[in-house]
């Protein structure tokens, strides 16, 4: 008897655990979704200065797992007018664990760390290029 309430103790545990995973994967994918605004961006914890076009890019989390990144570039030689570029693409995202996600398109697949706070969403990733590593973290507002 001491066994089969053991065994069941286990098996419940389980169930409750199984289900709070769940539940938080589903919270966090909830937060993701809807339009974000670049508003700072790091290499290698140095702030990047973002032109007025840079600071309006745009990633649009759907909820069915796929993103729209609106990239935009200037249209006149002092910058100040800015119109959608080549660099735009469409893609798939999904969470792979706890603060982290994939996000796929034709030109890359890569897995970033993500938090989202309130309104704000970070995502940060390491690369190497020409042999050195290095980081870069870029902050979204909720627009």
């Amino acid at each position: 008897m001491k066994k089969v309430f053991i065994l069941c103790s286990i098996i419940a545990l389980g169930l409750f655990t199984s289900c709070s995973n769940d539940e938080n994967t589903e919270e966090s994918e909830n937060a993701l979704i809807g339009s974000w605004q670049l508003v700072a961006e790091y290499d290698n914890d140095e702030a990047y200065e973002l032109t007025t076009c840079e600071l309006e890019q745009t990633i649009v989390f759907k909820a069915d797992n796929s993103y729209q990144y609106i990239s935009y570039s200037p249209t006149d030689d002092e910058g100040s007018e800015c119109a959608v570029d080549d660099y735009s693409t469409i893609g798939d995202w999904s969470i792979t664990s706890k603060g982290k996600m994939m996000i796929s398109d034709d030109y890359i697949e890569i897995e970033v760390n993500y938090t989202v706070s309130g309104d704000t969403f970070t995502m940060s990733y390491t690369d190497s290029y020409d042999g050195e590593d290095y980081s870069v973290k870029s902050v979204y507002t909720k627009i």
